[in-house]
């Protein structure tokens, strides 16, 4: 019986390797959401894939990504993998159609709503993992306020940062949710890899656009970036492994910050207050 995977972020940058590393250790049936269906198009004819089925979903609309949910709960019984890859860094603030940054959107909530709204088909797998994909930007946040970036205050880095620093809170938060619940749910940084968000990222800041083409080896190839992303889906070896940040398949420390239970209660809080904006 083929597992049933969902994926977002991958019909570009390492996602791609992503994609085809996991179709090559399991038999899945996948279906992948994602904005463009000429990205998945262009994917497909590069590419052996097969049982893949692409779903159109703006991961910058709660109501795109509610319909999803909805469609999924009619095609499939169970979800057994669900990779939660999908990110944006911009230079400039930007709104969604809710009024409300998208980094913070598309990095942080997008994901929660869609592992939040697909935990019954998890449920049913009897075993299902979530795979997060974190940053080791989010070690760089030294204090948040929890407080939403707005036109005057938006600084792109520190955004970004903290938008990583919650997909790895909400990791934990998750793990300990669906503890009782046969589901696994993990993170890991990729490193810095050759994608074009790694090299818009750097085109913002002088200094990084200088050094860019002189990183070298530092610069990771994206089925490198991948790597840890396949393990965390498809090792035996993690198999009831929850709760944690990897990099190079080994767990590594988190952000003080997302054991702290103040900044948790306090990110539980703003989010509740942003999703309840949006009913």
């Amino acid at each position: 019986m083929k597992k049933i995977a969902v994926l977002t972020g991958v019909t570009s940058g390492f996602g791609i390797n992503w994609i085809e590393q996991i179709s090559d250790i399991e038999n899945y049936k996948i279906y992948v959401l994602a904005r463009s269906q000429k990205k998945m198009d262009e994917l497909l004819e590069n590419s052996s894939l097969k049982n893949i089925e692409f779903i159109k979903c703006n991961l910058d609309s709660k109501v795109s990504i509610d319909n999803t949910i909805e469609l999924l709960k009619e095609k499939v019984d169970r979800i057994d993998l669900l990779v939660n890859n999908a990110g944006l860094f911009l230079q400039e603030y930007t709104q969604n159609t809710d009024g409300i940054e998208l980094m913070y959107f598309v990095n942080y909530l997008a994901p929660l709503l869609l592992t939040k709204g697909l935990s019954p088909l998890l449920v049913a797998s009897g075993g299902a993992r979530v795979v997060n994909t974190s940053s080791f930007q989010h070690l760089n946040v030294k204090k948040s306020q929890f407080t939403p970036a707005t036109v005057n205050n938006f600084n792109a880095l520190e955004v970004y940062r903290e938008s990583k620093l919650f997909i790895t809170m909400l990791t934990k938060q998750l793990a300990n949710e669906y503890s009782d619940k046969l589901i696994t749910v993990n993170c890991y940084d990729p490193g810095m890899v050759n994608t074009s968000m790694t090299k818009n990222v750097m085109d913002g800041y002088a200094v990084l656009r200088f050094l860019y083409p002189l990183l070298g080896k530092l610069i990771r190839t994206p089925a490198k970036g991948a790597e840890t992303g396949v393990y965390l889906s498809t090792s035996s070896e993690i198999k009831n492994v929850t709760g944690h940040y990897f990099k190079d398949k080994k767990t590594k420390s988190f952000n003080k910050i997302v054991g702290n239970e103040i900044y948790n209660d306090l990110l539980i809080k703003r989010t509740n207050e942003v999703l309840s904006s949006l009913n």
